[in-house]
């Protein structure tokens, strides 16, 4: 017999692996298509701005879909969430692949980075008579499909409501009130609506840069250096996620107070561009570093810690998904970008990739300095968060151990009770006797 343990561990381990696979899959799948800009662009006679409303609709619904998602958590297993979500956007990007004009395309858009090199690669290609960007789509379907089958056969939720039959037992209306008071006290702490003011400016930035392949190709790089060039923009923004999740722990010991702010504020400011100049040769920034995520797991409850994920991902989402095409409208209104075609010559590339690189350099520059900024407002509401939230936790936990100990003491009284009756049944009965 096998020991429940040793499959529990397996199955942590299996949980954790397949949850970390849809995170980047998820990923690839949101950067698939800006990825093959500019070979849509050309197929579909599509501009910048009318491409970047794609991005637009598909945050939007992203966007849509966190609060659905987290009410979805409450009351089912979280690993079978994500297996339907995989199959969700397993179906859109196919839909997308079969599409024959913009308008499919557009309303097609699935809502849910290695996928970004993926679909450069093979852009270019022609496999049987179909288009390589369009091959690109069918893989990441394919793969999500399979991801995931593998997420509900094999993850499991280490906190699935079937262990909580209290839970389990709640209606819907009841846990749908439950999850709006969490939604109105996460929106009143102040900490929270400044990390997701910085959080709207700083996220424009990365948006604005789903043109990067596009801009490489019209400055006159081949298919496979572009695929080189941002798979290494993904590795580096990987690399600089976990710089920044490393040393983000010890300097939050150091200085409680201020390290993770000063670390967010340091790799925001480091984002910020060269000289326009500089740009239009390299329209990319550094990857941040920052770690929201640790704070809001300071400044809210345990139990309200996926409504403030949901909601702050939902509000970034949401005025970030503008970005793209506001880059589009930069691009062709203000610096003269001219719509793409099969036949377009080197020159007007090279003045389109010009353009956009402006445009580019416009939607990264303010917002990443807005976010900096912004960043300064928590060193006076962090610590008064954290230690509002510290005094809950241990009122609460005060409360709990105060319930127990007054059952514990209801329960001797009663056991007291039937010893003493029990003593003197005794007595009477020698006594009748």
């Amino acid at each position: 017999m096998r020991d429940p343990d040793a499959e529990a561990a397996s199955r942590r381990r299996w949980t954790l692996v397949l949850v970390n696979l849809a995170s980047v899959l998820e990923k690839a799948d949101e950067v698939l298509l800006p990825a093959v800009y500019k070979e849509v662009g050309a197929a579909l006679g599509a501009s910048p701005t009318a491409l970047g409303s794609l991005t637009l609709c598909r945050a939007l619904v992203q966007a849509a879909c966190y609060p659905l998602a987290a009410y979805a958590s409450a009351r089912h297993d979280r690993a079978r969430v994500v297996a339907v979500g995989a199959f969700l956007w397993a179906a859109a990007t196919f839909l997308v692949a079969v599409s024959g004009s913009f308008v499919q395309v557009h309303d097609l858009q699935p809502g849910l980075h290695p996928g970004g090199s993926f679909g450069v690669l093979l852009a270019p290609i022609t496999f049987l008579g179909v288009a390589g960007w369009r091959v690109a789509f069918h893989a990441v379907a394919v793969i999500s499909v399979a991801l995931g089958v593998l997420m509900w056969l094999f993850a499991a939720d280490p906190a699935s409501p079937v262990a909580k039959p209290s839970k389990t037992a709640a209606s819907a209306t009841e846990e749908a009130k439950e999850l709006l008071q969490h939604a109105r006290r996460v929106l009143g702490v102040t900490t929270f609506q400044i990390i997701v003011a910085q959080g709207i400016a700083g996220s424009i930035p990365w948006s604005a840069l789903n043109f990067s392949a596009m801009w490489l190709e019209l400055a006159g790089f081949t298919n496979w250096e572009t695929s080189v060039i941002t798979g290494l923009y993904l590795f580096a923004t990987a690399l600089g996620a976990l710089f920044g999740g490393l040393i983000g722990d010890p300097v939050a010991r150091r200085f409680p107070n201020t390290g993770r702010i000063a670390l967010a504020q340091i790799s925001s400011a480091s984002a910020l561009p060269p000289p326009p100049s500089c740009c239009w040769r390299c329209p990319m920034t550094r990857p941040p570093a920052w770690r929201t995520p640790p704070i809001f797991a300071e400044i809210v409850p345990e139990k309200a810690r996926t409504t403030v994920y949901a909601l702050d991902k939902c509000f970034e989402a949401v005025f970030a998904s503008f970005a793209s095409p506001i880059v589009g409208v930069l691009a062709e209104r203000v610096f003269g970008y001219k719509p793409v075609s099969s036949d377009t010559s080197v020159d007007t590339d090279r003045e389109n990739a010009a353009a956009l690189a402006k445009a580019v350099y416009t939607e990264i520059a303010v917002p990443m300095a807005i976010c900096c900024l912004t960043y300064t407002f928590l060193y006076c509401t962090y610590p008064r968060d954290r230690e509002r939230a510290r005094k809950e936790l241990l009122m609460a936990s005060d409360d709990h151990l105060g319930g127990e100990a007054s059952d514990d003491n209801e329960s001797s009284v009663v056991h007291t009770r039937v010893d003493e009756e029990s003593s003197v049944s005794s007595l009477n009965q020698r006594l009748i006797s």
